[in-house]
């Protein structure tokens, strides 16, 4: 144990082998609730595509189908929410330079980081 905790570093770093849902293209992190389109069974997390937990409630006790925005757009249909993640953000992956000199940094501190150990990993 470190002493040094860097959550959010730790979930983008193992995340980036799991499967990416959603219009965000993220991965499951267990944090934020999630939706499936029942036209082409794609999981999106409510946040996103603007769905209001109360709606995801009553969806879900009135077996109601959903469909994600570019299904509805597909079908013709208005989408009755307001979504709030409209495009798949660009990723942004650091160059080998950049992951070379965090690590480098790293290992010059004088504590234990473990996500320099994911890094390594990764590199």
């Amino acid at each position: 144990d470190c002493g040094i905790e860097l959550p959010d570093l730790t979930a983008v770093l193992r995340s980036d082998q799991a499967d990416l849902y959603c219009v965000c293209r993220q991965p499951d992190d267990l944090q934020r609730l999630m939706l499936a389109c029942d036209t082409c069974e794609v999981w999106y997390h409510m946040h996103c595509v603007g769905v209001p937990p109360a709606k995801a409630k009553q969806l879900a006790a009135s077996n109601d189908e959903f469909e994600c925005p570019a299904c509805a757009r597909k079908s013709g249909k208005p989408y009755p929410f307001s979504a709030r993640v409209k495009k798949v953000p660009p990723k942004k992956t650091p160059r080998a330079s950049e992951v070379a000199e965090l690590l480098r940094k790293a290992d010059q501190l004088r504590v234990c980081v473990e996500e320099a150990a994911l890094l390594r990993d990764a590199h």
